[in-house]
């Protein structure tokens, strides 16, 4: 039909500058992060993957300005319709040497090149840590508004699933899987972590990412225990009651993985299954017999204001 014979015109010069800047600033945003990739920061995830990401969006930007160069040989443009597309014609001088005939098949060939290139990325991106920029905007979407709080937990609930907090990877929610297939393992919740900073057995994204392991290494199906899918085999003790409950992390992540709430839902059915020990173990019990952590008789709460020298109430001085 004539009416979708759109490409050309005004709008031709357009769409063909607007492509060749933004290709050339694709490049050049792919080269700062093979960049990036060579020096390896220490809080920034790395994968094997990620050099094929970085390969293929290396490949599709170079393929794509042959495939304009070759087009420009063979069909010699002149005036806008070839300054529309500077790049291109730049590196169309490489190819002046090729007649038509030859420009037109190299023309062809590089064209199916780019288009494998293209349609192997898209089918590669739910094998990469780029499956993020699916799950992320998901995980925005449905994370509760008031993240790194702890739920309560009533006594019909626990009756119905006989258990408190979670002890296997299917004991999570729905948005909480999807939380770990969300993180993109920026390590921004590492950098804010005091635990991690001061050398404690706790990193916030390891966490999500051995938990992501286990999620994406078992079988979704039956709710039955199976090898691998206590979460208390991949996720120490330590490493969990390390953790200050401070938010840090959850303040910090841009697609709002809560690491915070997963180790208090693990750390609470720890806690349950008479799993707590050392000072954790002693808060809790001096809680439970003096109503304070440090175990003093409540006699002696007011003990520290004699220090102040307070001025004396008139009920105490009336007494």
């Amino acid at each position: 039909s004539e009416k979708l014979k759109f490409h050309h015109g005004a709008y031709y010069v357009a769409y063909e500058y607007t492509l060749d800047v933004f290709g050339l600033l694709f490049l050049v945003g792919s080269v700062l992060f093979f960049w990036r990739r060579v020096f390896k920061p220490a809080s920034v995830g790395h994968r094997a993957s990620d050099w094929y990401v970085l390969g293929m969006f290396l490949g599709i930007g170079v393929t794509g300005y042959i495939v304009e160069a070759l087009r420009i040989v063979w069909q010699k443009p002149t005036g806008l319709a070839a300054n529309c597309s500077p790049v291109g014609l730049w590196l169309s001088s490489a190819f002046a040497s090729l007649g038509e005939t030859q420009a037109r098949a190299a023309h062809l060939g590089v064209w199916w090149l780019h288009a494998l290139l293209v349609f192997g990325f898209i089918a590669a991106i739910p094998y990469t840590r780029l499956r993020h920029i699916v799950t992320g905007p998901l995980n925005l979407f449905f994370a509760r508004p008031s993240l790194g709080l702890l739920q309560p937990v009533t006594m019909e609930e626990v009756e119905k699933t006989e258990r408190v907090g979670v002890s296997d990877i299917r004991h999570f929610t729905r948005q909480q899987l999807l939380s770990l297939d969300a993180c993109m393992e920026c390590g921004r919740c590492e950098e804010a972590c005091p635990a991690f900073a001061t050398g404690k057995p706790l990193s916030p994204k390891k966490v999500v990412q051995d938990l992501k392991l286990v999620m994406n290494t078992l079988g979704s199906g039956g709710s039955a225990p199976v090898a691998g899918s206590n979460v208390h085999e991949h996720i120490s003790a330590e490493t969990m009651w390390s953790c200050t409950a401070c938010s840090a992390c959850v303040f910090v992540c841009p697609v709002r993985v809560d690491p915070l709430t997963l180790l208090l839902d693990m750390r609470r059915n720890l806690a349950s299954e008479g799993g707590l020990s050392g000072t954790a173990a002693t808060a809790l019990r001096r809680m439970q017999t003096s109503g304070n952590p440090w175990g003093m008789p409540a006699i002696e709460r007011a003990d520290w204001l004699q220090a102040l020298n307070p001025p004396a109430s008139a009920d105490t001085k009336s007494s």
